[in-house]
C-alpha cells in the first residue's frame, strides 16, 4: 500500500521555509556532532 506524497511537497517554498533555514542548518550541525 502506497501513501501519496503530501500536497505541500508540490508548493514553492514561502517566507516560513526561509525564516527556518538557519534553525535547520544549526540542527544539522549539531546532530552531526
Amino acid at each position: 500500500m502506497a501513501s501519496e506524497a503530501p500536497p505541500f511537497w508540490w508548493q514553492k517554498p514561502d517566507w516560513r521555509a526561509y525564516a527556518l533555514s538557519p534553525v535547520s542548518a544549526l540542527y544539522g550541525f549539531v546532530a552531526s556532532r
